[in-house]
């Protein structure tokens, strides 16, 4: 899928959980505001705090087979039990105030939008080292040690795949880390 002038740019991010892929996001997009998320849809029950349509498009199970089944998606994977996709709705959504729509995906929706041969910059944000994922993790305070454990072993998995990237960039510091960022999309655009 090759992009024309009224697309915007498309940057795919994929990092494992703990890498602070929603930090970058939310600073890219409160410095340039023609920075768009694009907003996954997901069968998972809603959280507190999330708000419909802002985190996440929250459908029934139903509803997302349905979606797989009409072709509405860029990418889609089951996590457990529940799927997550990138709906095609989010560029056209996107086209109309962005220059740039970021995509936050895990590794199988990377190798999804690959497959199709989306036009996009794929960057794997890295964390410096998997002490460091396990702290971040724990901060958080949302799972406990055996699902922390099981987001370090998913995490070993992803960073397998870095090499297919078009670039890896460390998140040691987040401003170094936004600038690098901000550099590779004014060299691609």
């Amino acid at each position: 899928m090759k992009q024309t002038k009224s697309d915007p740019f498309i940057v795919v991010l994929v990092a494992p959980s703990g890498a602070g892929k929603n930090t970058i996001i939310n600073a890219l997009k409160e410095k340039n505001s023609r920075i768009v998320h694009s907003i996954s849809h997901t069968s998972r029950y809603q959280r507190e705090g999330e708000i419909n349509h802002v985190h996440y498009h929250f459908v029934s199970e139903k509803v997302f087979e349905a979606m797989i089944k009409n072709r509405e998606f860029l990418e889609w994977a089951k996590v457990g039990n529940f799927y997550y996709g990138s709906s095609k709705k989010e560029i056209r959504r996107a086209r109309e105030f962005a220059d740039v729509v970021i995509f936050d995906i895990d590794v199988q929706g990377f190798l999804q939008f690959k497959e199709q041969n989306i036009d996009a910059l794929y960057i794997f944000i890295e964390p410096p080292n998997l002490e460091e994922l396990r702290k971040r993790l724990e901060k958080r305070g949302l799972e406990n040690k055996e699902q922390i454990d099981l987001r370090l072993e998913r995490a070993k998995k992803e960073m397998e795949y870095k090499k297919m990237f078009d670039h890896v960039i460390m998140n040691d510091t987040l401003e170094k880390c936004l600038k690098d960022i901000e550099d590779l999309i004014a060299l691609r655009r």
